[in-house]
């Protein structure tokens, strides 16, 4: 029956592994309607097939009294009884899209409506991931797609082929109109030379990549600075001034001889502000533990959580 299907659409399954995740290595279930059909009648093919409630069914279907048109398949899926149209097909992949639900309609109820419903449990599907092309490679331009926006012809999309040996082909669609990038006021380009640079990079990613690899070099380089710095003094001072706070609310709770006195030494034993002791006692052993992991990102970073500690012990109890 499958090569019923692939005759007439030799990359149909293709097309459902890269849109739906059908994985046709692993069961499925496949089954031909001749003439208008309905919804349920989907359904009740699939479950004569095999179909369990759960599973996602495919809908390829097509006009054949519009073949002068178009011998494509179009694509929907089943589901609870409702229809799906809302798919981009690859191009190429001899299964085009519906525009709306319009279409399927008058699809489905054609009496000569050669239809495919294949379906498949939802576990067994396997969408592939999508690869986002490297955009910082070097590019050679394969062609220039033209549009006119504001009364101007502009680039709309350049298709790219890598310059290595991988020689993979890229779209890259730009924008149209003015808008903003990086607080960088950008309009459509005109010509591929405000594109794409003679070593082949793409101008804007190419800056971008450098604005983030000098990023990444300054914080490495502050973290390094980080790293490198002992912090056995600042440890010492934290862990003293904590000892002579806890010690002088010792005293406070000893000489508490009224309640108003205890709720006192309460609070700065364990008030919700960040001076209180368990506060203080518990920021100590943060700033120790980064310490001891070198999680400071930078010396700023280590000063300001220091400091505030720092100001937090040395405030009255």
């Amino acid at each position: 029956m499958e090569k019923s299907l692939l005759n007439s659409a030799p990359h149909a399954f293709q097309a459902l592994h890269t849109v739906l995740g059908f994985d046709f290595c692993a069961p499925y279930g496949i089954a031909h309607i001749d003439g208008s059909y309905t919804v349920n009648r989907i359904i009740k093919t699939a479950e004569a097939g095999g179909y369990k409630y759960g599973d996602v069914i495919a809908v390829l279907t097509r006009d054949k009294s519009r073949w002068k048109y178009s011998s494509s398949f179009s694509l929907a899926t089943v589901a609870a009884g409702r229809v799906d149209i809302d798919y981009k097909t690859p191009w190429g992949s001899d299964i085009d899209w519906f525009i709306n639900k319009k279409s399927f309609e008058s699809v489905r109820k054609a009496a000569y409506a050669d239809t495919w419903v294949i379906w498949q449990a939802r576990e067994l599907l396997k969408k592939p991931v999508k690869k986002e092309p490297d955009l910082t490679a070097r590019f050679e331009v394969d062609r220039v797609n033209y549009t006119w926006c504001n009364n101007r012809k502009c680039i709309s999309s350049l298709t790219l082929k890598r310059t290595d040996a991988s020689r993979e082909k890229v779209e890259h669609g730009y924008m149209l109109g003015v808008y903003h990038l990086d607080r960088v006021t950008v309009s459509s380009p005109t010509d591929p030379a405000e594109c794409i640079d003679k070593s082949g990079y793409l101008i804007y990613e190419r800056r971008i990549d450098l604005i983030r690899r000098a990023g990444k070099l300054r914080a490495e380089r502050a973290k390094a600075a980080a790293d490198a710095e002992d912090n056995t003094g600042r440890i010492e001072t934290l862990t003293a001034l904590l000892a002579r706070r806890r010690a002088e609310l010792v005293q406070a709770l000893a000489a508490a001889d009224t309640i108003d006195r205890l709720e006192d030494v309460g609070k700065a034993i364990a008030g919700w502000t960040n001076d209180g002791l368990l506060s203080c006692a518990r920021d100590v052993e943060r700033f120790r533990d980064r310490v001891e992991r070198k999680a400071f990102n930078s010396v700023a970073a280590r000063d300001q959580m220091y400091n505030d500690i720092l100001k937090n012990l040395k405030k009255e109890g």
